[in-house]
């Protein structure tokens, strides 16, 4: 009996951890900007009551921003200079650590918008500036991409735009259980050295995504994947701005392997050591 006890304790410790990294959700922790990582939190419009845990009613305003701060009154404002990288980082916890970037499972795109900060990210003024769907060249997600660079993506935002105070929203999205996921969360920032292009009309958050709409239900086939949302902002020209070609996230998000990389090399080491 104690040994039956014990292996059934054991078993029920397995059983806990397949089941948290199942759910693993994700949220935005940290960003990189000129070249520069910001301190952890800073510049992030705070999560949300329910932490990391993903938006599933695309009518809810928490489709915006997931935060307790939808008037972003307590985040101060990032500088960032037109035509440069933005790098975001993502984690399943609140804080960097060593947690991953989401469940191993996730199937989906990932996202992200500009909006003038005046409009409080309210009616169509959402403009899509970075698309990743499905890579048919190494036949991955850009969930699957995502989570093997640690979380880091990286948003160029575009040089003729002017200058002025926006709200960049990230967007993860996991297709893999049948009911979308949403993780989008808000970046404040302040554009300097640009152009004088205004942003375009937009995308609205709620209201743009549908129940079964457009890139919102995993294919059978998914090399024939379109990611929800508008056209991106520049998709006839060369800024597509996928990340299944450019830079590598981690070299767009600063300028010298600092923090970013040795916690991306912490984190290899920690599942070897897991295995």
């Amino acid at each position: 009996m104690y040994y039956l006890g014990r292996s059934l304790t054991a078993l029920s410790a397995v059983l806990a951890l397949l089941a948290h990294t199942a759910s693993a959700d994700t949220t935005l922790v940290k960003i990189a900007t000129d070249g520069s990582e910001q301190p952890e939190g800073k510049y992030i419009r705070p999560a949300w009551a329910n932490g990391s845990a993903p938006v599933t009613d695309m009518s809810s305003p928490d489709m915006m921003c997931r935060t307790s701060d939808p008037q972003g009154t307590t985040t101060k404002s990032c500088p960032v200079s037109a035509g440069s990288m933005v790098g975001v980082f993502f984690s399943t916890k609140a804080n960097s650590g060593n947690s991953g970037a989401l469940s191993t499972s996730a199937k989906g795109p990932i996202l992200a918008y500009l909006a003038p900060a005046q409009s409080g990210g309210n009616g169509n003024v959402w403009v899509k500036v970075f698309e990743s769907g499905y890579d048919t060249g190494s036949q991955q997600w850009a969930t699957e991409k995502f989570i093997k660079e640690d979380g880091i993506i990286s948003v160029n935002i575009p040089a003729e735009f002017e200058n002025g105070d926006y709200l960049l929203r990230t967007e993860v999205i996991d297709l893999s259980s049948g009911t979308p996921k949403f993780y989008p969360n808000c970046v404040q920032l302040t554009l300097k050295n640009g152009g004088s292009s205004p942003l375009p009309k937009g995308a609205a958050f709620p209201g743009t995504y549908k129940q079964g709409g457009t890139g919102l239900v995993l294919p059978s086939d998914p090399t024939t994947y379109t990611p929800p949302g508008p056209a991106i902002y520049g998709s006839t020209g060369d800024n597509s701005n996928d990340s299944s070609s450019g830079p590598s996230p981690k070299k767009a998000c600063t300028k010298n392997k600092s923090k970013w990389s040795k916690r991306s090399k912490r984190s290899k080491r920690s599942k070897r050591s897991n295995h």
